[in-house]
């Protein structure tokens, strides 16, 4: 019998306003991240290869990626603007907490909608580059180890839920209303 576990990002980020979100991405296709490779590749290498930038490479991978892309000429930044990044933004999805229940969000209708803050988008692009970056680079025995050690280091880590399974083990909090009544000593 062969089991077939994907490793999906899950990353807990505070909100500006206090409140939390949840960001869950799927790994891109192994075809895709090999059209990419060389830049997928030395996005991940520049972060790894320094203990000093290691911290950094969530909030500034993507930035690093199209800086990258950039050098290897406008083809390669072409082809990752208007390929290779809506690829990893389709693959993505955000769980806003309404005070209620957790609501699912594509993360693209969110950029959309405008209702993801700068910085918020700087650091959701951050975390979900490096994942895609790394997702493919280690072998398969050893990735989920490798990967929760690397992104550790901000906040997230790898699941084997799909995104509506972990929408569905997010605790939901709720308010008990006061009857009035006092307890009983």
């Amino acid at each position: 019998m062969k089991i077939n576990k994907q490793m999906f990002l899950v990353a807990k980020m505070a909100r500006a306003d206090g409140s939390v979100m949840h960001v869950h991405c799927a790994p891109i296709s192994a075809e895709l991240f090999d059209a990419h490779m060389d830049v997928l590749e030395d996005t991940y290498g520049h972060y790894m290869s320094s203990k000093n930038r290691m911290g950094l490479g969530a909030r500034r991978a993507h930035k690093r990626l199209l800086s990258l892309a950039s050098d290897l000429g406008e083809s390669v930044r072409d082809s990752v603007e208007r390929g290779l990044m809506p690829e990893i933004r389709r693959l993505t999805n955000v769980a806003l907490f309404t005070g209620t229940k957790w609501e699912d969000d594509a993360y693209q209708d969110l950029i959309d909608r405008k209702a993801l803050d700068a910085d918020e988008i700087d650091e959701i692009e951050g975390r979900i580059v490096f994942f895609t970056a790394a997702s493919h680079l280690f072998p398969r025995e050893k990735r989920e180890g490798l990967m929760n050690s690397a992104m550790s280091m901000w906040g997230a880590a790898t699941t084997s839920l799909t995104f509506t399974e972990y929408l569905n083990s997010l605790p939901t909090l709720t308010v008990v209303e006061n009857s009035g009544a006092t307890a009983a000593a």
